[in-house]
């Protein structure tokens, strides 16, 4: 136990944070897994350095068989109840602005499809009944690599409100636009991931090359650095416009992602 203690009191600091909002970012995303004390922290530092929190679901009980086990399911409505009472007291000032029920879901067939539809519309009524302090509150559905045009006329107003899609781009993004706009038409769309250098640079594939990935970015080429962020500012061009936030995950700042974050001096 004191080893992952040690873990959760160093792993993550509020130097971070400072550093996220020093570089014009606004918000933050929060995968749930999190040690539930350790989350109230860093809720309330966030809040101190005035940046938004969204939650995302990505520690369900069950994995692969969540889709057939009722209940994993109920645990699973059960723990957002609890997080959304909890985060949308008044004295975290309105912080954590949404909420992700699942965070990427793999229904492998229409069954399991309609148990992730179903599922959907039952946790966005336990979140709006225990949000009675934030009315406002956003509630996120994972597009559950099924792509953005399954989910159309899912989850529409005026039945419900203020829901988001989530969207993970880990391949390439020449050709989204469309999809994105269409998306964000019918629900406020989040590019939720997405990477600036491809699948597999980690030369866990035969034949992709070493040294394009690391915690040391010294490591890397003038031209690398260079590619990078060319990527970074062309997928955020594509991504800014069709959706309204846009949250990069795992992102280390040096070297390729301009200050303010949303400079383009690539063009």
């Amino acid at each position: 136990m004191s080893e992952i203690t040690h873990h959760w009191d160093t792993w993550f600091q509020y130097q971070e944070l400072q550093d996220i909002a020093n570089v014009g970012l606004n918000t933050i995303r929060i995968q749930i897994g999190w040690a539930y004390e350790y989350l109230k922290s860093a809720v309330r530092w966030a809040a101190s350095l005035n940046l938004k929190n969204g939650f995302d679901n990505s520690g369900l009980l069950g994995t692969r068989n969540w889709f057939s086990n009722d209940t994993n399911i109920s645990r699973t409505l059960t723990a957002l109840q609890i997080l959304t009472a909890e985060f949308t007291q008044s004295f975290y000032n309105n912080s954590v602005i949404a909420i992700e029920l699942i965070n990427e879901p793999f229904p492998y067939d229409n069954n399991e499809l309609n148990v992730l539809k179903s599922f959907y519309q039952a946790a966005y009524t336990s979140v709006r009944d225990a949000s009675t302090q934030n009315s406002n509150l956003v509630v996120a559905i994972d597009e559950g690599f099924q792509g953005l045009q399954t989910w159309d006329s899912f989850m529409t107003e005026p039945y419900y409100h203020d829901v988001a899609m989530d969207t993970a781009n880990l391949d390439w993004y020449c050709g989204q636009t469309g999809y994105l706009q269409t998306s964000n038409g019918v629900h406020w769309t989040i590019v939720g991931e997405f990477t600036r250098r491809g699948a597999r640079y980690d030369n866990t594939l035969n034949g992709s090359a070493p040294r394009k990935t690391g915690a040391d970015p010294g490591r890397f080429s003038a031209d690398y650095v260079e590619y990078l962020a060319q990527s970074f500012e062309t997928q955020t061009w594509v991504y800014e416009q069709a959706v309204k936030i846009e949250i990069n995950t795992g992102a280390d700042l040096s070297g390729w992602v301009p200050t303010p974050i949303y400079a383009k001096p690539h063009g």
